[in-house]
This record gives C-alpha cells, sequence and structure tokens, in this order.
C-alpha cells in the first residue's frame, strides 16, 4: 500500500496514493488528460487524506475546512506539510508509472530538490 502518515495541526492523517486517490481526483477536478500531477499539491493532497478516511469508514472535511486549517498555520508548518507529501507523491508516482529516461530524470530531480527544502525545515521543527 503506498501512503504516508501527515501530521497537520497536532492530528495525524493517512495520505494515499493509490488508484483509490487517483480515481477520487479524476472524479471530483477536470484534469486534462487525467494526468492528476496538473492538479496543485494542496488539492492532491486532500483527495489523499480524504480517500484514506474513507478506507477507515471516517468523514474528512469538506475542502473549505481543510483550506482554512491550513491557512491557521504558519508558513514552516505548510511547507513541511506540502514537502513531506510531495515526496511521498513523487515516490509513488515514480513507483507506479512507466517513465520514458527523460521523465524519469525529471522526477528524480524534482525528488531530490523536494528533499532538499525539507532537511533544513526538519532541522528548524526539531529546535522547536
Amino acid at each position: 500500500m503506498n501512503k504516508i502518515e501527515l501530521t497537520i495541526d497536532g492530528n495525524k492523517y493517512d495520505a494515499h496514493f493509490g488508484f483509490g486517490f487517483i480515481e477520487k481526483c479524476l472524479e471530483s477536478e477536470e484534469v486534462p488528460n487525467n494526468d492528476i500531477t496538473q492538479l496543485s499539491a494542496i488539492k492532491r493532497m486532500y483527495y489523499s487524506i480524504v480517500y484514506g478516511c474513507e478506507i477507515k469508514g471516517e468523514k474528512f472535511m469538506t475542502r473549505a475546512e481543510f483550506y482554512d486549517l491550513l491557512d491557521d498555520l504558519n508558513s514552516e508548518e505548510i511547507e513541511f506539510i506540502l514537502g513531506t507529501y510531495s515526496i511521498g507523491f513523487l515516490r509513488s508516482w515514480k513507483k507506479k508509472m512507466k517513465l520514458d529516461p527523460k521523465a524519469e530524470k525529471e522526477l528524480d530531480k524534482a525528488l531530490i530538490d523536494q528533499e532538499k527544502k525539507l532537511k533544513p525545515q526538519k532541522a528548524v521543527t526539531a529546535a522547536k
């Protein structure tokens, strides 16, 4: 199973990256060429958490409530959550998709860039 656990404002959520998550994105949004990478990371994160809650038989908040929750966080917290989510998504995407060498190289670069951005934030978060 492809998922990660995200902590948002002290609450833990499972963010799933499998076919159910992809279908949730495609059912809920108009996505050019069915390419969910065209959605913002925040939208993808929302749908992956929604799907994770559905698996557990739980109901998640509305997208407006989710955005309000994120709005109450400081910029470091949001960057850390989005970075963690993006790394999980990119790793899952790489594993699931058969990419041509150029696309795989671009994905690897994006993954490395996200991990570099996240490392200084881990130190800041740990120091608090």
